[in-house]
């Protein structure tokens, strides 16, 4: 499990972060 815990937490923080993007360019 912990083998798989770094990849999915990079996939994460990409995903939230793009999340994150656009509903900053959307907002302004």
């Amino acid at each position: 499990v912990e083998y798989a815990a770094g990849p999915f937490a990079l996939f994460f923080m990409a995903e939230y972060t793009n999340i994150i993007l656009m509903n900053a360019l959307t907002t302004i």
